[in-house]
């Protein structure tokens, strides 16, 4: 199959450039238009087969490169999925037709999803029944946000749901994780963000009771805490043999990342961070504030037992534990800011004194354990002038900066 998988990587080449100019179709409807056409049709049906075979001859080997040339040529190989919208359906559709070359896939930064607007819908409602709660103003905010979650009948109802379904525990104090997830999920997708995401970054200004209601919002004693700490490799392989949950670290690497060869992560990357961070909840790799005095998030495994492989473990948990990108997102959510200084350390809670392995490297860079090297930060002193604007020197070197990286993507395309 490696011929196979060089074709289709070569054809997701083609495609990725594309991407800017055309909006890739659902994958739904591209399977439900190749089936409508012979060649493909035809095609699609060997491709599954050869994806289903671990040895072939030399007769299928042929078969199945003929079937990947078609393929390569249909919008089907160019589809994505839309997270609303028959997700689980659509992601078996998409690895279906991604199975050969998942490693280079990995190595893209890409993800199976549309890249769609941040959700804006409930910011109206929400910010009505924020106004309302103001006039008996709880001094714990965390608490407020839940009492403004109880009076939206949405809202209420979906946390109702995976509380219940999270809490429930059976004679030997187990619950059911995997029902316990699926009503998480349920609760994060259905519910506005506006709603979700200010219950789970409540702000607690060192309020010890705030901050473990905070902790406590997805029930971690089933969601997030298991008996034993699992190694962080063995949960990381685990999520790669689900669809959904491998999408969604995908989208999450994406989003959450810093710049290749700059320890920065660009401002408008930040709400879709925060999304993509919220959709790892109710996975296998879901994520939790790991106490009550800081902001620091992390996956309930270890790297104990990694042996040679140990740098990679840590090299996952360090994905959410070191991830700079996703602490001045959460940052920027307890702030209500749109003005943050990337080039300086973060405050506290976000303080990170310790030295930080790489935060992301693609997922065969974990594997074979291949390592970035990351530079340690400096922290730029900014030059204004006397009437307390930046310097011109400062806005000709922005401007010229900004030129280079339109030139540059405009000639590659």
């Amino acid at each position: 199959m490696l011929q196979v998988g060089i074709i289709l990587l070569l054809s997701h080449s083609v495609d990725f450039l594309s991407a800017n100019s055309v909006e890739p179709i659902d994958c739904i409807l591209a399977e439900e238009k190749c089936l409508k056409d012979s060649p493909c049709s035809a095609s699609y049906d060997d491709y599954k087969n050869c994806s289903r075979t671990d040895v072939m001859d030399q007769v299928n080997s042929v078969k199945c490169k003929e079937a990947a040339e078609v393929l390569s040529q249909n919008s089907v190989m160019q589809c994505k999925c839309q997270r609303m919208r028959r997700e689980e359906h659509c992601l078996n559709i998409y690895w279906a037709l991604h199975p050969d070359y998942v490693h280079g896939y990995m190595d893209s930064n890409d993800s199976p999803y549309v890249d769609e607007k941040v959700d804006k819908k409930g910011a109206n409602e929400h910010a009505r029944l924020a106004a309302e709660s103001d006039k008996y103003s709880e001094t714990n905010n965390c608490l407020k946000e839940a009492n403004i979650c109880s009076t939206n009948s949405r809202c209420s109802r979906y946390k109702s749901d995976y509380v219940m379904h999270c809490a429930t525990m059976d004679p030997n104090g187990s619950c059911d994780q995997q029902k316990c997830h699926h009503y998480l999920r349920e609760f994060f997708k259905k519910v506005p963000l506006e709603f979700t995401k200010r219950i789970l970054f409540c702000q607690c200004n060192q309020e010890s009771n705030c901050a473990e209601r905070r902790r406590k919002n997805i029930v971690p004693e089933c969601s997030f805490e298991e008996k034993v700490k699992r190694n962080c490799l063995e949960l990381r392989d685990t999520c790669l043999r689900n669809n959904l949950c491998k999408s969604r670290f995908l989208d999450y690497q994406k989003h959450c990342q810093l710049l290749k060869k700059k320890d920065r992560c660009p401002q408008e990357n930040h709400s879709q961070c925060i999304q993509s961070y919220i959709r790892m909840i109710g996975t296998v790799m879901t994520p939790n504030f790991i106490n009550n005095s800081t902001m620091e998030t992390s996956l309930w495994c270890n790297c104990e037992g990694s042996g040679d492989q140990e740098d990679d473990c840590k090299n996952i948990l360090s994905m959410f534990t070191s991830n700079k990108c996703l602490k001045s997102a959460i940052k920027m959510e307890l702030n209500n800011s749109n003005a943050i200084d990337m080039d300086s350390e973060l405050e506290n809670p976000f303080t990170d004194k310790d030295s930080v392995p790489p935060v992301f490297q693609s997922i065969n860079e974990v594997e074979e354990g291949r390592t970035m090297q990351v530079l340690p930060v400096k922290t730029k002193q900014a030059s204004n002038t006397a009437s307390g604007g930046p310097s011109l020197n400062t806005a000709l070197t922005l401007l010229g900066t900004t030129l280079f990286i339109v030139l540059k993507v405009m000639l590659s395309i």
